[in-house]
């Protein structure tokens, strides 16, 4: 999970880039995930992985746990909103 949250937050980044945008004009951060426990378990990796990605910069964020993901070997999914001015 730590790793694919890893890739995940690198997709986050380069789509933003892509937009013109910036970690910091991320809103809202929601993170979509087949098991809260794990999450939790590897916090201090995902954290690591999250400032790597985003730095200390921390937008309203949530937590969802669900069954599954579309793809079935998928463990977390991200999912950003941000603004540009």
């Amino acid at each position: 999970m730590a790793e694919q949250f890893d890739v995940a937050a690198g997709n986050v980044v380069l789509a933003l880039d892509g937009a013109g945008a910036r970690p910091h004009d991320l809103v809202s951060l929601q993170i979509f995930v087949t098991d809260v426990a794990e999450y939790q378990r590897l916090s201090k990796e995902i954290g690591v992985a999250y400032r790597r990605h985003f730095g200390d910069y921390y937008p309203a964020m949530a937590l969802v746990e669900v069954r599954r993901l579309f793809d079935p070997k998928a463990t977390v999914e991200l999912m950003g909103v941000a603004v540009i001015a």
